[in-house]
């Protein structure tokens, strides 16, 4: 219904500038008033934790990328301004991460072992 109904939602808004506008409200800018929507949430409340681990669960499993789990999580309401920036940081961390990660107690072994062998 809410899509049906898209275009009469615009409507009391574009009637409240007009009226700001008749009446030269301080600070309204005379002209063609300005475009707006009404954003509504989801039709039945979210569940934050479940959707949180829903989005961890399928980027690990390479099911979503990683800006769809932002995006879910920006439509659950997780306090996330811009996913771009945010999509930068993480891949920032992981290189980091990976770069600093000390190797495998297994892997040491077997280069100190290797050492020892050709000497």
């Amino acid at each position: 219904m809410r899509l049906a109904r898209t275009h009469k939602y615009t409507l009391p808004l574009k009637i409240v500038q007009r009226i700001h506008q008749a009446g030269h409200a301080e600070g309204w800018a005379a002209g063609a008033p300005l475009s707006a929507q009404i954003a509504f949430g989801p039709h039945t409340p979210t569940d934050r934790t479940a959707i949180l681990e829903e989005v961890v669960g399928g980027v690990t499993a390479g099911v979503l990328s990683l800006e769809t789990g932002i995006r879910m999580l920006q439509d659950t309401g997780y306090p996330i301004e811009d996913a771009r920036q945010d999509v930068e940081r993480i891949r920032d961390g992981r290189q980091s991460q990976a770069k600093t990660k000390p190797k495998p107690a297994a892997s040491a072994a077997a280069e100190a072992e290797a050492g020892d062998v050709s000497e």
